[in-house]
């Protein structure tokens, strides 16, 4: 068991990926001391479930700004806001594929983790591809380094007392407060929809303006004048699980089978009930698991049993 904990988030959309992700981790990389899942508006029912996996602890994340739900502002507020000193933050669209003792050495020996998602783009995803001219300006980065490398938000580690903490993560947590994440690229409007609808949405001059993650390249490279990046075949492979002879994560963001939720690992207290509504989330608003919720809290008074 490390010292580390590992946090992601879900919205009732995401769920099935975010107990599929915990599932991963229960089976091949049970080294964490604690799986933070931060709710982003679950059902009353898909807490219930939440709550019931073994090692999970559930924080709903507060209207903390009024765009607190936008442009993925709420992820750097996560990474403020564990309360423990060393984490791993994944993405509910990501899989565990091996043991992540490897990620957790390398951020004990670098104070931080980051992926490369150059190779996500034909012509290479760099800095000057997700951030506007302006903000190069605005933030006092050097032009000449627009052809950096991308690195991922949505697979990061790291420790509170690193330098890549203090001057990277709170300063985009910072920006992001400002509303400096808000906004899109002309071409993706299509996507200013759901969950992070903005009215009215700002238009960014560049090819994929990429909200938190274009503030944390800014910030990087802004004040890590040659950062430490891993491949993303083997740490955040996104072709398929096979990616990398030993790769430790699979960045399936939506196209995963979800195969995994029904091996996920409960609390002595919920197990009936969550192993019932479990095959594959079919009856997540059945009546049945409202019944089978209330039997259990009752059971759960009467024998003194914590969740």
């Amino acid at each position: 068991m490390t010292d580390y904990i590992i946090a992601t988030a879900t919205n009732s959309t995401r769920a099935p990926y975010a107990l599929n992700l915990i599932a991963s981790i229960q089976l091949r990389s049970p080294i964490f001391k604690e799986i933070q899942v931060y709710d982003l508006g679950l059902t009353r029912f898909q807490r219930l479930q939440f709550k019931g996996c073994k090692g999970v602890k559930l924080i709903r994340v507060p209207a903390f700004s009024p765009h607190w739900n936008k442009g993925w502002t709420w992820k750097p507020w996560i990474w403020m806001n564990t309360g423990h000193t060393k984490v791993i933050f994944l993405d509910a669209g990501t899989e565990v594929l091996r043991d992540l003792t490897e990620i957790c050495d390398l951020v004990d020996r670098d104070g931080y983790f980051t992926v490369s998602q150059y190779n996500t783009l034909p012509d290479g995803c760099t800095l000057r591809t997700i951030a506007p001219q302006d903000y190069f300006e605005k933030y006092d980065v050097k032009p000449s380094l627009g052809s950096r490398p991308v690195v991922a938000a949505g697979i990061i580690g790291f420790q509170t007392s690193s330098d890549f903490y203090k001057h990277v993560l709170r300063p985009t947590y910072k920006a992001c407060l400002k509303g400096d994440n808000l906004g899109w690229s002309e071409h993706e409007l299509w996507r200013n929809t759901g969950f992070n609808r903005q009215d009215p949405p700002i238009i960014r001059e560049c090819a994929y303006f990429r909200h938190d993650q274009t503030l944390l390249n800014l910030l990087l490279y802004k004040h890590i004048a040659k950062p430490i990046i891993q491949p993303v075949e083997k740490f955040g492979g996104y072709h398929s699980a096979h990616d990398h002879p030993e790769q430790l994560i699979w960045n399936s963001r939506a196209h995963n089978p979800l195969k995994l939720i029904g091996q996920l690992k409960y609390k002595h207290s919920s197990y009936v009930r969550n192993r019932v509504n479990v095959q594959h989330l079919k009856l997540v608003d059945s009546k049945l698991f409202i019944l089978l919720s209330r039997i259990f809290r009752k059971l759960q008074r009467i024998m003194g049993i914590s969740t």
